[in-house]
């Protein structure tokens, strides 16, 4: 009953209302087209000027917050990772100076074991006491591991001996050996595995590698707060918008105005919005909050982190009415664009209006107009009604006869500008052809010329009436005409363009010339064969280019296979080996297969591996070596001498060295038997003076004096007194000659140097030179005895007895010093005067300058002359030596 009812009132109200809307629609119908006109173009513009500002203004809306939530966001996760860092780097600076001091005191232990004051297992045991006693943080610990991954040193007993190179921190400490290392671990008490931070430091004596390991989140106190706080603070959003750090139970850690516990805090609704945040930890929150100074509160929206290993939050804050604030601005823009806009709208529309009445009458005059035969007359179609309906089939009508004419028009034009076209393109082609530096042909099916341009005379070096007409054949021999007549055959058969390299024709003047030549095909209007047209390019420069450059390289190939010195090119950028000739195969005893591609600073070639990178910064400064000496290994180990010279040279396509080497063996070990061969002598002869001569020429004083007491002993004869006088004369003489050949045979060989020793030799010649040459000579070392192996000893001797000699004849000095230190392994043998010094260009000249310098050579050692900064010459001597053993 009730449904019944509702369907009669609501038939009964249907009924009503459709009179109603029938009326409605008969008063818009009847209404002027100008009330139609202003009425709907007003409300349409209206409505969707609104509606786009509305859309306007929600997009700006969510951008806006959009934006902020991302900057909040951003700043955020910056401010987390600033933290982290910061508890990074405190980390790793406590574990490694725990690491660092642990191994520090490991040395000392082992100092003392090295001492004899303890035994190494006693060493080691001190050494375990002092690690186990100490803890890093709650639950950290040191422990040790060798390089093979078991655990020498470890708090729990159960650990050491057991072997841990399964594990993959392991084996990254043993590869590390020092260093900071994080990674998870998971005790057995843990329930998963926690970020864990080590640092490391390897005590190479006991292959120990000692950590220092603890868990990440026990270092929070480790924190300096002052470190980041600037920073974060200095982080604003908005007007008063800011960031902040608490902790889980609501404790401010970093706050730009505020201090202590908030957990409890309430907005004006009555939440807790503190406690939200600490119990989400991670996300977005909106509350009201009121800061100190303000009278009201107001929305705040935060976006917050959390790092879990030190219990921190990290929140971005600001005010939602200083982020919506641009909105107010867009919402005033959108309302008066929308009154400015009614007002234009209802002035364009009684400008429109006005214009309806004024296009029936001109329509009537384009009519006329029409008419009389101008027919680029056109009403303007401003409506779809009647009107626009009838201007637009006037102006269709129009159209067409207007198309007629200018079609007519354009056909007449469209004759004439091909005609001109045709005529333009044949000069320019005839002016490419002519100015082009290839030669080009055009000859018929027989091969005769009917064009040819400029380029192609000067290539065939006659001129153009006698080449017309004639066959291309007649330029060329037998085989050079059965080739372009075979590429003709091949392009009248398929109709593509062919390529013809190193084809000779003959100049007038009976010379070749060499060509490389495109061949096409010609057709006519009825696309029948009617000839052939080529272009020609002028190659016997490049083929003359080409063939010094093979007699070039092969003239190369052949002087570096056959050289008599070990040669061979190596690339200069990482010194790999590109080819070597056979004297360098047979000096070395490698085989090719064994060098090609290899380095040669790393094939074990150099004796010293120093030796290589020194010529090779030589050689990018000078980019030549000539004559070095070097020591080198062969393929069977043995140690070779010889002098190598190197240079760089551009060779397929990137910078090589050309390097060629002499193996000076067999000649250094010929002078080393020579100079042992003259030092015997040498020393032969100073045993003869010393042993023979002088002890005669004793004899002779002896008996002199002798004879010159007895003369002296017969007084009174005055002819006694005068021989008397001569004898004692002749025995000042001997004297002066035994004095003499002491010197002489002290020159010649250090007597003393065998049974004496070096220092004592050296300190009897400062002696020799204090008492003869009346000159200062001071001697000095650091290190006794120096030497124990008499050769080198003997050629250092010499070395000091040259340099010194030339100071005393040549610098004529007034003092002299000689020096004998050692420093790290490296012994230093000085002589250094305050004399005139010496030019650069002639201080290796002499032959006492060239002796010292093999010398010094024969015992491995380096030898420098250089200018004193006051005036003088320092003679070196610079010797790498065990001072223990004297080798």
């Amino acid at each position: 009953m009730g449904k019944a009812c509702t369907a009669l009132h609501f038939q009964r109200g249907l009924n009503l209302s459709i009179p109603i809307v029938s009326d409605i629609l008969h008063f818009f119908a009847n209404l002027k087209i100008k009330t139609k006109l202003l009425g709907a173009y007003t409300l349409i513009s209206v409505l969707a000027i609104f509606l786009g500002g509305a859309v306007i203004y929600h997009q700006v809306r969510i951008t806006i917050e959009a934006n902020i939530e991302s900057e909040l966001t951003n700043a955020t996760a910056a401010i987390q990772n600033m933290v982290r860092t910061a508890a990074a780097t405190s980390i790793k600076n406590h574990l490694r100076a725990i690491a660092e001091k642990n191994k520090e005191i490991v040395t000392n232990i082992y100092a003392d074991f090295l001492k004899g004051l303890m035994t190494e297992e006693e060493a080691k045991l001190l050494c375990r006491k002092i690690l186990f006693s100490q803890s890093i943080g709650k639950t950290g610990y040191i422990f040790c591991v060798t390089s093979s991954g078991i655990a020498t040193e470890h708090p729990n007993p159960g650990v050491v001996g057991k072997n841990f190179l399964n594990r993959q921190f392991v084996k990254k400490m043993i590869e590390m050996k020092t260093g900071y290392l994080e990674y998870d671990w998971k005790n057995p008490e843990d329930v998963a595995l926690k970020p864990k931070a080590m640092y490391i430091s390897y005590f190479k004596p006991w292959d120990w590698v000692i950590a220092a390991s603890s868990y990440r989140e026990e270092f929070a106190e480790l924190i300096n707060i002052s470190d980041f706080r600037k920073s974060i603070l200095s982080l604003t959003f908005g007007k008063s918008g800011y960031t902040y750090i608490k902790d889980s139970l609501g404790n401010l850690i970093v706050h730009p105005f505020m201090t202590g516990n908030y957990f409890d805090a309430k907005d004006k609704y009555g939440e807790y919005f503190v406690r939200k945040i600490c119990r989400l930890k991670n996300g977005k929150a909106v509350y009201t909050w009121k800061n100190p100074g303000e009278t009201i509160e107001r929305d705040k929206m935060v976006i917050f982190k959390y790092i879990p290993e030190y219990d921190w939050i990290v929140a971005s804050t600001t005010y939602l009415d200083e982020i919506f604030a641009p909105l107010n601005t867009v919402r005033n823009i959108v309302f008066t664009i929308i009154l400015l806009i009614c007002v234009f709208v209802f002035c364009t529309s009684l400008w429109i209006n006005a214009g309806v009445i004024r296009p029936l009458q001109n329509f009537m005059k384009q009519f006329a107009l029409g008419a009389s035969g101008d027919f680029n007359i056109r009403m303007p179609v401003k409506s779809t009604d009647e009107i626009g309906q009838l201007a637009d089939y006037f102006n269709r009508f129009m159209d067409t006869l207007n198309n007629y004419a200018t079609n007519l028009h354009l056909e007449m034009n469209q004759h004439k500008m091909t005609a001109q076209a045709l005529r333009s393109s044949e000069e320019k082609y005839r002016t490419i052809l002519e100015r082009m530096e290839e030669g080009y042909f055009e000859v018929d099916l027989s091969g005769s010329f009917s064009f040819c341009n400029h380029a192609m005379v000067r290539m065939l070096g006659k001129k153009e009436d006698e080449i017309m007409g004639t066959r291309i054949y007649n330029c060329m021999n037998l085989k050079n005409c059965q080739a372009l007549e075979k590429i003709f055959t091949i392009v009248r058969q398929s109709g593509k363009a062919k390529q013809l390299s190193d084809l000779e024709l003959i100049r007038s003047d009976c010379t070749l010339c060499t060509v490389e030549a495109s061949v096409s095909l010609r057709k006519s209007s009825d696309n029948t064969p009617k000839g052939f047209s080529g272009v020609l390019r002028d190659i016997s420069e490049r083929k003359k280019n080409e063939k010094a450059l093979r007699l070039s390289e092969e003239m190369f190939s052949k002087a570096f296979r056959s050289s008599p010195s070990a040669m061979f090119i190596a690339a200069l950028k990482d010194s790999r080996i590109i080819n070597v000739n056979d004297r360098f195969l047979a000096v070395t005893g490698h085989s090719l297969f064994e060098l090609i591609g290899k380095e040669l600073s790393g094939n074990h070639f150099f004796y010293h591996s120093m030796d290589w990178k020194k010529m090779m910064a030589s050689l990018s400064e000078k980019a030549l070596i000539k004559n070095r000496e070097i020591t080198f290994l062969t393929a069977a180990g043995e140690k070779r001498t010889g002098m190598i010279s190197m240079e760089q040279i551009f060779l397929w396509g990137e910078s090589c060295i050309l390097g060629a080497i002499e193996d000076m063996t067999d000649s250094r070990r010929l002078e080393r038997e020579i100079l042992i061969i003259s030092e015997r002598e040498r020393q032969k002869l100073a045993m003869e003076l010393h042993d023979d001569l002088c002890p005669q020429l004793i004899g002779i004083e002896v008996m002199t004096k002798m004879l010159q007491q007895r003369l002296h002993g017969n007084k009174g004869d005055g002819c006694l007194d005068n021989e008397a006088d001569r004898a004692g004369k002749i025995r000042s003489l001997i004297l002066d000659s035994i004095e003499k050949t002491r010197r002489m045979s002290r020159g010649l060989s250090p007597v003393n140097l065998t049974e004496l020793g070096f220092d004592a030799s050296l300190e009897e010649l400062a002696t020799y030179v204090r008492e003869v040459f009346n000159i200062s000579c001071t001697l000095c070392y650091d290190v006794s005895p120096p030497f124990e192996d008499i050769t080198i000893a003997t050629h250092a001797y010499y070395i000091v007895h040259e340099a010194v000699h030339n100071a005393v004849k040549h610098a004529r000095a007034k003092n002299i010093y000689i020096s004998l230190t050692n420093e790290d392994e490296t012994a230093r043998l000085e002589v250094r005067d305050d004399g005139m010094g010496f030019k650069t260009s002639a201080v290796f000249r002499g032959m006492g300058m060239q002796i010292m310098r093999y010398r010094a050579g024969r015992i491995g050692a380096v030898l420098d002359v250089k200018a004193a900064p006051n005036g003088g010459t320092i003679v070196g001597l610079t010797l790498e030596i065990d001072v223990s053993t004297g080798v």
